[in-house]
């Protein structure tokens, strides 16, 4: 392989004002028989990330190929790809063959930029379990007048200690007004279907919230545990214990 294709990739990589070169490990390797030769460029720190393009030493030139003859055919195989984890895929020639690394290290900035809110989902979907199972079976039914009066003034206060919260921990305005516009989003939709849905969905809701709120780092000394919280707002009466 000519080291202009390894410096085209290199470019690549510098080119995307994201990562730097020495991010990959960028490797050629030739096969027993010399028929073909293998490009494999890696992210350095999480082996998974994996581009492997298969070089052809002929052109191809065979009645079923579907592609012009007397081009290159470099197959491929890539993670993370475009749809899936991992992909496969047939380029022709070599600026198709750059195109598609370039077009593979935006999906791996993507990923990488993608697993601080992944982790975050999982660590929220972990409370969220060990809140239905703290809070228990809920009953299906409409609830009473006394109990939407009772979740609305929890709710209120709820906002309010939140909101309080967030003025403490955020002095850049314009971050403070996403902040406080995000809360009152949520606390919205819960005040406008608290007597529409049935106590087990509405509750449901609600969880999902907790779980939401309690893993945001502001939240911590508030709300130290989303259980404890769920419970306290919820008490005896609307879990059905």
């Amino acid at each position: 392989m000519r080291v202009e294709l390894m410096n085209d990739v290199i470019s690549l990589i510098e080119q995307t004002g994201y990562f730097v070169a020495k991010d990959f490990v960028v490797e050629h390797k030739t096969s027993k028989d010399a028929e073909t030769s293998a490009l494999m460029v890696q992210y350095r720190f999480d082996g998974q990330y994996l581009f492997r393009a298969i070089l052809p030493r002929r052109r191809t030139k065979t009645k079923d190929s579907p592609f012009t003859a007397g081009e290159f055919e470099i197959g491929v195989r890539l993670s993370p790809g475009a749809l899936s984890s991992v992909e496969e895929v047939t380029y022709r020639g070599k600026n198709e063959l750059l195109e598609g690394i370039g077009a593979w290290l935006g999906c791996v900035r993507g990923e990488l930029e993608a697993l601080p809110m992944a982790r975050r989902l999982q660590e929220q979907e972990e409370v969220l379990q060990k809140l239905v199972a703290a809070v228990g079976d809920t009953p299906d039914r409409v609830p009473t007048r006394e109990e939407v009066s009772n979740m609305q003034q929890k709710l209120k206060d709820l906002e309010s200690k939140l909101t309080e919260n967030i003025h403490s921990n955020f002095s850049d305005k314009a971050v403070l007004q996403q902040k406080i516009q995000e809360l009152q989003r949520e606390f919205t939709q819960l005040k406008s279907t608290i007597d529409g849905l049935t106590l087990r969905a509405w509750i449901g809701t609600f969880l999902v919230r907790i779980a939401r709120w309690s893993t945001r780092p502001e939240n911590q000394k508030l709300m130290p545990s989303g259980v404890e919280m769920a419970r306290k707002f919820l008490g005896p009466g609307e879990t059905g214990e």
